[in-house]
């Protein structure tokens, strides 16, 4: 067998390196963007990435123009018939949308929504690509509003987000006193996945490009006209909107 000459494989060599060095770069940026909250997201159903090259969610952003949002037949916390209403699209799995839930949302809820001045809202937006049990979690949600739980299931999911395997799910739903056969049979037949992929469109259509994403704005019947706050912002930055709008 003829061996080839010294000379001639370094600079393949070199060159294999090369390539490596920057793959290995670039794994290790895309790595660190995700765990900063990044927002690169697969447009609903195509697997194609969108929103490359955005603001992390995690950082917080001046509201966006007013856009109209649909919250037909989405469960609402709050008072019906309050003026002012808060659209957020989450991912269960999401570290940022646990720290909204932990840090500003008990404030929120305490000072606006138990009394009577907001209406809070909840939309899907699982990050399905960096979080595999989102889409699930999700989906149990949705299960759990079929027997009048979803903010119950809603809770749960949060203040365990280490834990949302199916068997997880299942097991919280018996917790909440749920029919463990309707539940099941829902979540096992992906009832609601076309839901939460039109979630997903709807909330791209609307500018979303990560989780946390909320809309504050005034509500007109199903309507909401709000203006998007991306990130786990503080309390203060919803008090400021919210105050405006009241």
């Amino acid at each position: 067998m003829q061996n080839v000459p010294t000379n001639r494989l370094i600079p393949v060599l070199v060159i294999l390196l090369i390539v490596a060095s920057f793959l290995l770069g670039s794994l290790y940026t895309k790595v660190q963007y995700y765990e900063k909250g990044g927002t690169a997201v697969a447009a609903a159903g195509t697997g194609n990435v969108a929103g490359t090259g955005t603001q992390p969610a995690a950082e917080p952003e001046e509201p966006s123009a007013p856009v109209n949002i649909d919250v037909t037949d989405y469960p609402r916390l709050g008072n019906k018939n309050a003026k002012v209403a808060i659209v957020e699209f989450t991912d269960y799995q999401c570290p940022f949308c646990e720290r909204l839930f932990s840090d500003a949302f008990p404030k929120i809820k305490k000072e606006y929504i138990d009394t009577g001045k907001v209406q809070y809202m909840v939309r899907d937006f699982p990050l399905f690509q960096i979080h595999p049990q989102a889409q699930k979690a999700a989906e149990a949600a949705n299960c759990a509003k079929d027997q009048n739980k979803f903010w119950e299931m809603h809770d749960k999911l949060f203040s365990n987000q280490s834990a949302l395997q199916i068997e997880d799910l299942k097991k919280y739903a018996g917790e909440l006193g749920l029919n463990a056969g309707t539940f099941n049979s829902c979540l096992d037949s992906g009832k609601y996945t076309d839901k939460i992929k039109k979630d997903q469109t709807d909330g791209e259509g609307l500018g979303v490009r990560g989780t946390p994403a909320s809309f504050i704005g005034t509500i007109n019947g199903n309507t909401v006209n709000g203006s998007q706050i991306s990130g786990a912002v503080p309390f203060e930055t919803f008090k400021a909107t919210i105050d405006g709008l009241l």
